[in-house]
C-alpha cells in the first residue's frame, strides 16, 4: 500500500482562493507546495457518526486536531498571526452589497489594493482591481466561505474575524496531491484551546450535523387576539411585529396556549376568516380576548406550508402558483433544512438546479444548511420510495431545536440522517438488494492481531444486543377529534410473514413506542398504509436481539460509509439460522465508523440483518422488432423515466444478464417454445440481446412480451440470495424448495 499523506484544511485560511493545507509531512510528488505547511503534530483523532438500526439523526462524530504554532516564512509564531480574530478594522463599508455584488463601494482607500484578502463577516474576498475613487472590484466567496449579504458600516478585515464555527476538512493523499480524498464529512470548529507547553493550538470540530443544533422558528411571529365574531367565523388580532406573508393565500394561526390550543388555517385579510378550525389535529376551542395567537407551520391541506418545485422548474418566485404543496415527509424535511436561517442571506434561493427547490420558508423557519452541503439525490430517492409517507398532521408550533424535530420525523418513518462525503445525507433501511452490497468482507479484510507468539487471530467480536429487541410497535397518533390514539403492531398482525403463531415475540414491557402525532387518523381506528409497512419493517428487524458485531479493517476499506451494506462472510460467528457455527454472505448494516490513522485502521460496527430474501419485481418488456438474437423493446412501457431509489429508468435496464425468460401475448398467456427459455446474454439501450431466438419461433417478434421464466430452475439463473417471482399467498417460488421471499419494500 502507497504511503498516505494526513492534511487539514480550515475554511477561510489559505493563499488566495486556495486553502493551506496543515500536514505532518507533504506529499513528494505535490505541484503545489507552498500550500503545505508541516504543522500538524499528530495524525487526527477522528470519531464518526453513528447511525440507528431503527431511524433517527445519527450520533455526531468529532474531529481533534493540533498544530504546533512554529516560525514559517519569517513569521514568528505562524498560526498566532494567522488566527489573530480579533484585529482591528483595516476599513468599513461604505454601501450594503448583495451576495452577487462584485463592485464594493468603501469608505476610504487604507488597506486596500489589487490581490489584497479581506474579511466581512464570515466572507473572505479578493480585491481583483481598482474601479473609481474608493470603490474596487472583487471576486466573492473565496477559500470556501459563503458569499453573504453585508450592510453599510460593516467592518472590513485583514484577517478572519472568527476561528470557531469555521469548517475543517480532513484530507487524504496518496504519495502526490493529484487526487486527494476527503475523510469524513467535515468539522466545524467547536473549540479551541492553547496548550502553551507545547505551543500548540488544539482545535476540536463537531460534525457537520451542527447544523441540528439550531432553533427551527427562531424569530416567532406572536401576539394576542383583539376579537371574534360570535359563531368563531373571524377574528381580530394584534402581533406585536409583522407577520410573515409567506405565499400569500393562506396562513395558519395558534390560538391559546400550547396545552390547550387551536389551529386555525385562515385568509389574508386585515380581519382574518377563519376557513378551516381544527387544523392539525387540534380541537376547537372557545375563545378569550386576550387569548395568545402565533403563526404557525403545518403541513395540512391544499395550502400547507411546506412546498417545493419540481427539478428543472426552480424559480425565485413566490407566486402559489409556481409551488407544488407536498406534506410528505421528505419534502418537510428538505424545507427545514434548506429554509433560511438568521446567519445565512441566500440569494436568491437555497437550491441547486435540476435537484427542485424547497427553501419556501421564511427567513428564521428553517435551519440554513447550504445547498451545496445536501445531498440531493439521497434525499429524492428516498423521497421517490416513499411517496405515501404523508404527515399531514405535522405542525411547527413553537421554537425548537432543529435536531429533536428531525429525530421526530426520522423515527416515525424509519429514515437515518447523517454526513457521507460532507453532505447531509438521508437514507432509508430495507432488506437489501443484490447492488446495494458496498463490499464483501472476510478473513482477508479484517485485520489480525498476535495473541501468543506467533498466533493471529482475526480482531472480531459479535454479542448478541437485547436493547433495542421487542415485540410490540406502538405509534401514537392524533385522531380527527383531537385525542391521541396508539395503534399497537405485534407479529400476530402479520402471519403471512411471522406465521400464525400469536403471542411468540410480544412482551409487554419491550414495546417501541414512536410519537406519530404527525399522522392523523380517522375515529374508525383506521391508519395509514406507511405505518403498518413501517410497523412490519421494524418487527422483522428487531422482534429477536440483533446480532452487533465489531472487526477492525486497514485503510482500504475507507470508501465505506455508515449506512452501507456488507456481505459478511466469516467461520467463528454463530448461525442462528441453520445452528451452526460461521456465516456467508450474512447481510449487514454498516452502523459505526471511526478511523485512526495513527495505526492504520478503521474500527466498524455492524447490525447483521435477519435472514430472508428480498423479492425482486419481475421485469418485463414489449418487443418492437427483432435482428437474430436482440430484441428492441419499447423504452418505458413498464417503468418510468424518472425513476429512483435503485429502480430501472427503462424496461430493458430492468433485466440482467442471467436471467431467463419466456415470451408471452399481451393476455398473459406463455408461448411453449423449443428451447422453453433463453438466457439474457447482455443489456443496452432499449435492446435485450438472449443465447438464442426461441428455435425461431414466430412469436419472438413485434408486439409480444418478454418475460421471466415461473420455474424451479429459475432459482439458478437469479441471484444465489436474492429471488424473484414469489407467490403472494404461501411465498413459494414455485414449487422450489429455495427460501421464499418474506417482506420487500420498505
Amino acid at each position: 500500500m502507497a504511503r498516505p499523506y494526513i492534511y487539514i484544511t480550515i475554511e477561510a485560511y489559505g493563499a488566495g482562493n486556495s486553502p493551506y493545507r496543515f500536514c505532518e509531512t507533504a506529499p513528494p510528488g505535490s505541484t503545489t507546495p507552498s500550500l503545505y505547511k508541516d504543522l500538524l503534530t499528530e495524525f487526527p483523532r477522528q470519531l464518526s457518526e453513528s447511525v440507528k438500526i431503527t431511524g433517527g439523526v445519527a450520533d455526531s462524530g468529532e474531529l481533534t486536531v493540533e498544530l504546533l504554532d512554529s516560525n514559517i516564512d519569517g513569521v514568528v509564531d505562524w498560526l498566532t498571526s494567522l488566527f489573530r480574530w480579533l484585529r482591528k478594522p483595516a476599513n468599513w463599508l461604505l454601501y450594503d452589497i448583495s451576495a452577487t455584488d462584485t463592485e464594493v463601494y468603501f469608505q476610504s482607500n487604507t488597506g486596500l489594493g489589487v490581490d489584497v484578502e479581506i474579511f466581512i463577516g464570515g466572507e473572505k474576498l479578493i480585491i481583483t482591481s481598482f474601479a473609481f475613487g474608493t470603490t474596487w472590484n472583487v471576486s466573492r466567496g473565496r477559500c470556501e466561505t459563503l458569499a453573504q449579504r453585508h450592510g453599510a458600516g460593516d467592518p472590513v478585515l485583514l484577517s478572519s474575524p472568527a476561528l470557531y464555527g469555521r469548517r475543517m476538512r480532513f484530507w487524504l493523499a496518496m504519495d502526490n496531491d493529484d487526487a486527494p480524498e476527503e475523510i469524513g464529512g467535515g468539522w466545524a470548529i467547536d473549540g479551541i484551546k492553547f496548550i502553551d507547553a507545547l505551543n500548540t493550538w488544539a482545535l476540536t470540530g463537531k460534525s457537520q450535523l451542527k447544523y441540528l443544533d439550531r432553533v427551527l422558528d427562531r424569530r416567532p411571529t406572536i401576539g394576542t387576539l383583539n376579537g371574534f365574531a360570535p359563531d368563531q367565523s373571524s377574528i381580530l388580532y394584534r402581533f406585536a411585529g409583522p407577520y410573515n406573508r409567506h405565499f400569500q393565500d393562506r396562513y395558519f394561526i395558534q390560538i391559546g396556549d400550547s396545552a390547550d390550543s387551536e389551529i386555525v388555517e385562515v385568509t389574508v385579510e386585515d380581519v382574518w376568516t377563519i376557513v378551516t378550525h381544527g387544523v392539525a389535529g387540534t380541537r376547537q376551542r372557545d375563545y378569550n380576548i386576550g387569548d395568545t395567537i402565533r403563526q404557525v407551520w403545518t403541513a395540512h391541506g391544499a395550502y400547507g406550508s411546506f412546498r417545493r418545485q419540481d427539478p428543472g422548474a426552480e424559480s425565485s418566485s413566490r407566486d402559489p402558483a409556481d409551488w407544488i404543496v407536498d406534506p410528505s415527509a421528505v419534502n418537510i424535511l428538505l424545507n427545514l433544512a434548506t429554509g433560511k436561517s438568521d446567519i445565512f442571506d441566500f440569494v436568491p434561493d437555497n437550491y441547486t438546479a435540476g435537484k427542485g427547490n424547497y427553501s419556501g420558508l421564511p427567513s428564521g423557519v428553517g435551519i440554513g444548511v447550504r445547498a451545496a452541503e445536501l445531498d440531493f439525490d439521497s434525499f429524492l430517492d428516498v423521497w421517490y420510495r416513499a411517496q405515501n409517507v404523508i404527515l399531514d398532521g405535522f405542525a411547527l408550533t413553537e421554537s425548537k431545536p432543529a435536531r429533536a424535530v428531525f429525530n421526530n420525523i426520522l423515527q416515525l418513518t424509519g429514515f437515518d440522517l447523517t454526513i457521507v462525503n460532507g453532505k447531509l445525507y438521508l437514507g432509508w433501511t430495507r432488506l437489501p438488494l443484490e447492488d446495494e452490497i458496498t463490499a464483501a468482507w472476510g478473513v482477508d479484510e479484517i485485520l489480525a492481531e498476535e495473541e501468543s507468539e506467533n498466533v493471529f487471530v482475526p480482531r472480531v467480536e459479535c454479542s448478541i444486543d437485547t436493547d433495542i429487541s421487542a415485540g410490540a410497535i406502538v405509534f401514537t397518533c392524533r385522531a380527527t377529534n383531537g385525542t391521541d390514539v396508539e395503534i399497537v403492531y405485534t407479529a400476530a398482525d402479520f402471519p403471512e410473514v411471522f406465521g400464525d403463531a400469536a403471542g411468540l415475540f410480544e412482551v409487554d414491557e419491550k414495546r417501541f413506542t414512536i410519537d406519530a402525532r404527525a399522522v392523523i387518523v380517522d375515529l374508525s381506528g383506521s391508519e395509514p398504509e406507511f405505518l403498518r409497512q413501517h410497523a412490519l419493517k421494524l418487527l422483522y428487524l428487531i422482534h429477536r436481539p440483533l446480532q452487533r458485531i465489531s472487526l477492525y479493517t486497514d485503510l482500504e476499506q475507507r470508501s465505506v460509509q455508515h449506512s452501507d451494506l456488507i456481505a459478511f462472510t466469516y467461520s467463528q460467528i454463530r448461525n442462528l439460522e441453520t445452528g451452526t457455527t460461521g456465516v456467508t454472505d450474512l447481510i449487514c448494516k454498516i452502523v459505526s465508523k471511526a478511523v485512526d490513522f495513527s495505526e492504520g485502521e478503521i474500527h466498524w460496527e455492524m447490525i447483521a440483518i435477519p435472514g430472508g430474501r428480498q423479492g425482486r419485481i419481475a421485469p418485463s418488456a414489449r418487443i418492437s422488432s427483432v435482428a437474430s438474437n436482440t430484441a428492441t423493446v419499447a423504452a418505458n412501457r413498464y417503468t418510468e423515466t424518472g425513476a429512483r431509489g435503485g429502480l430501472p429508468t427503462s424496461d430493458a435496464a430492468s433485466f440482467a444478464p442471467g436471467d431467463r425468460v419466456c415470451l408471452q401475448n399481451r393476455a398473459g398467456q406463455t408461448f411453449v417454445t423449443t428451447p422453453a427459455y433463453q438466457t439474457v446474454s447482455s443489456v443496452g439501450t432499449n435492446t435485450i440481446t438472449l443465447d438464442g431466438n426461441f428455435g425461431g419461433a414466430a412469436e419472438f417478434s413485434a408486439g409480444y412480451l418478454l418475460q421471466f421464466v415461473n420455474r424451479d430452475d429459475q432459482v439458478l439463473s437469479q441471484y444465489s440470495k436474492f429471488v424473484s417471482l414469489a407467490d403472494s399467498t404461501d411465498r413459494t417460488v414455485g414449487s422450489s424448495t429455495q427460501t421464499p421471499w418474506t417482506v420487500g419494500e420498505p
